[in-house]
């Protein structure tokens, strides 16, 4: 079998400096959980986040790393947040330069002394518990260096929930608290962007860190690359409040999201992480149908029996990956 591609990115920016700007030199020796916050110009809703994070309900020691981009126009405004709200376990860096936004997580990845690891970027909300909830599914699994995808739920602008993404509710998978994630599910979509999910930190060391070659969505890449070394589970309780905005670099990054996406599925494909009696259709169909219902102001809108056809063949699958996950 081969590998799926991934060079380690951690190394290529080890060079790269970041100034502590606020927060004590001597820093935890040993917390449970290193929360990461790679932050650039969000500060209308920096506040909301970070609170959210400083605020966690748990019972162990946690860190927070901020690492900021060092945008020229809001950085002193992300530092009058910081100073507002700060606590004796709280680090605010400022990059020497601008390295962009994956590398900024990689940043983060690199200060961080967790002994596991998890994001949060500037514009989306911990739920009260979230590292509780990751750290006790690590407990209950006994499986330390597994990944942990939390669920989410879509906020807008003015903090209002706009819908739940629950798979939870299909039929299939109404009794499941959790599911075991295959190299076939990544076929169908991406979990987590890293953020309200948990990682183990020397995992994400030996596999690099965020890799830029898979930007937009490094996130996606880095996920398969975990999961299919050191697995990962999906888990139904609600992390992370998920940020729908126009302000939002997600929005700007969707029309680029389809050949990014892409990438990484026919990589998965190439691997041989799954068989090769596989019908290549089935994950073809599910792009077409994936990418038309999200990306459709930028995709190509495909008409007609063809794209009828094509729904059919991605919902039938869907089907069989929900009641192959109701069964682990």
């Amino acid at each position: 079998m081969k590998e799926f591609e991934y060079k380690n990115h951690l190394h290529e920016i080890e060079h790269v400096g970041s100034r502590l700007v606020l927060g004590d030199e001597k820093r935890l020796s040993s917390p449970l959980v290193t929360v990461i916050m790679p932050i650039y110009n969000h500060p209308v809703f920096f506040r909301k986040s970070l609170t959210a994070v400083l605020n966690q309900k748990c019972d162990f020691e946690y860190e927070v790393i901020i690492v900021d981009n060092g945008h020229p126009e809001l950085q002193k405004e992300n530092q009058k947040v910081v100073e507002e709200l700060m606590t004796p376990f709280t680090w605010y860096y400022v990059n020497n330069e601008n390295v962009g936004g994956c590398n900024n997580q990689n940043l983060g990845i690199l200060l961080a002394k967790g002994k596991y690891i998890t994001f949060c970027h500037d514009d989306d909300v911990f739920a009260e518990n979230t590292l509780q909830v990751l750290t006790d599914w690590v407990k209950r699994l006994n499986n330390d260096k597994c990944a942990i995808f939390g669920n989410l739920e879509y906020i807008d602008d003015y903090d209002n929930k706009l819908k739940r993404y629950d798979e939870w509710k299909s039929f299939f998978l109404r009794k499941k608290k959790c599911y075991p994630v295959s190299m076939y599910d990544f076929l169908q979509k991406n979990y987590t962007n890293g953020c309200g999910s948990l990682y183990n930190r020397e995992c994400i060391f030996e596999i690099g860190g965020f890799n830029s070659d898979y930007i937009p969505c490094p996130d996606y890449a880095l996920n398969v690359k975990y999961t299919s070394i050191y697995g990962a589970y999906a888990i139904r309780e609600i992390t992370l409040n998920y940020r729908v905005s126009q302000q939002s670099d997600s929005s700007t990054a969707y029309k680029y999201l389809v050949e990014a996406n892409k990438k990484v599925q026919d990589n998965i494909m190439k691997s041989g992480f799954v068989s090769r009696l596989f019908p290549y259709f089935f994950v073809k169909s599910n792009q077409i149908c994936i990418h038309y219902h999200l990306y459709s102001k930028w995709a190509e809108k495909p008409r007609g029996f063809s794209f009828f056809l094509y729904r059919i063949i991605s919902r039938l699958w869907l089907y069989q990956l929900q009641i192959a996950r109701s069964l682990r």
